[in-house]
């Protein structure tokens, strides 16, 4: 068993992915900067051409430091694909997909990253859903979204994980690459793309409380629930 120093030096990038997010730019580079401080880490923001300066807060930051990095997308829409983007542009062994809102708890990432190196896993998923996380003071349509959302997503898989809806999650790069070509790298949920593309995977959760947004506008809407729909039909059709 690898010892903490040892795994604080394994290197672990983030992928951030943004469309109007400028708000959260310096809070969550703050947050992360703070927290990995020991760790051998960077962030890759992927940028889908924000119109509100995200891209450009983004520089502010990376141009004094070298562990921030930005890509900018100007003819790709869509967060599975920003993740993907992102991930083949990474260096880590290890690769941690979140949000830009602030909502998923960078304080998990040290214990995520523990887990799949001590527990030789190939994914560490971030869960709503086990004792010691939950939704927090998500509005109750959100809730019910993503309650109905977690169930209809067992249709395609049948890996025992309780919240296969997250966006928050590490990933052995490794692993990755192996499935990359099963992928449909549509819409807006990355992970289920990835559990319902994956037969022999050893998978490890551990529990965070998801927090409210503070700033900027949730991306939920009516083209995420149909992107979402056409992604579960997409892989039920795959299997037969």
């Amino acid at each position: 068993m690898k010892s903490q120093k040892a795994i604080n030096s394994e290197k672990i990038t983030i992928i951030v992915p943004t469309y109007n997010e400028v708000e959260n730019i310096a809070p969550i580079v703050s947050a992360i900067n703070e927290l990995l401080d020991k760790y051998s880490w960077d962030i890759i923001f992927v940028d889908d051409n924000s119109p509100d300066g995200t891209y450009e807060e983004i520089l502010k930051f990376s141009g004094n430091n070298n562990k921030i990095n930005v890509i900018k997308r100007v003819d790709e829409r869509g967060l599975s694909s920003a993740c993907v983007t992102g991930i083949l542009a990474s260096h880590s062994p290890y690769i941690a997909i979140m949000d830009a809102d602030m909502q998923h708890d960078e304080r998990i990432l040290p214990v995520m990253l523990n887990t799949m190196i001590k527990d030789k896993c190939d994914l560490v998923i971030a869960t709503r859903y086990k004792k010691g996380g939950s939704l927090d003071n998500l509005k109750q349509h959100r809730i019910l979204f993503s309650q109905l959302s977690t169930w209809l997503s067992r249709l395609i898989f049948n890996h025992n994980v309780s919240d296969p809806m997250s966006g928050f999650f590490l990933i052995k790069k490794e692993f990755f690459k192996k499935i990359k070509g099963r992928l449909s790298i549509k819409g807006y949920k990355i992970l289920l793309d990835i559990l319902a593309s994956s037969d022999d995977i050893k998978i490890a959760e551990v529990p965070y409380i998801m927090r409210a947004r503070k700033r900027g506008k949730s991306k939920l809407n009516l083209m995420i629930v149909i992107e979402y729909i056409s992604l579960i039909f997409s892989k039920l059709f795959s299997k037969k």
